[in-house]
């Protein structure tokens, strides 16, 4: 058997804490992003909710459609967000890799239905690399990709 103490709080005391808690607001952008993501219910669900908040976005279902988008768009593309499992040809991690190598700066966020040690969370993490575990809600989204594209990537 155990005990758990928590501090005592009046009922008016709990509301105000929460009341008196700010959010902040969730910021928007311009950049291009490359979405890639093999499940087309959550592909189109980031897609729609990062446009509504003035990203463009570029979308692909499998490493191979990326690398062609990529070719097409390389020099607008700021920011990869790609699943690290994927059937097909190549795996998130590899095609994040893969991009690197043209275009060393570019931003990446890995995402996964899996915990990251199971998926095997990409290394270097560092500044432009982020990772955000499935299912994701719209605010978490919306606050990887802003503070992934504003770290700075060597």
């Amino acid at each position: 058997m155990f005990r758990v103490y928590l501090p005592r709080l009046g009922a008016g005391e709990a509301a105000s804490t929460v009341l008196s808690q700010t959010r902040v607001p969730l910021r928007s952008g311009s950049e291009t992003i490359l979405l890639v993501e093999d499940e087309v219910r959550l592909r189109t669900l980031a897609r729609k909710t990062l446009a509504g908040f003035g990203y463009k976005i570029l979308e692909a279902g499998t490493g191979s459609e990326a690398v062609a988008l990529w070719q097409q768009h390389s020099n607008d593309i700021k920011l990869l967000i790609t699943d690290l499992v994927m059937p097909g040809d190549m795996t998130g991690r590899e095609l994040g890799e893969r991009l690197r190598r043209y275009q060393p700066a570019l931003h990446i966020i890995y995402t996964s239905g899996y915990s990251p040690d199971l998926a095997g969370k990409p290394e270097p993490a560092g500044p432009g690399t982020g990772f955000i575990a499935k299912p994701f809600d719209i605010d978490s989204l919306v606050r990887t990709v802003r503070a992934t594209l504003d770290a700075r990537r060597s």
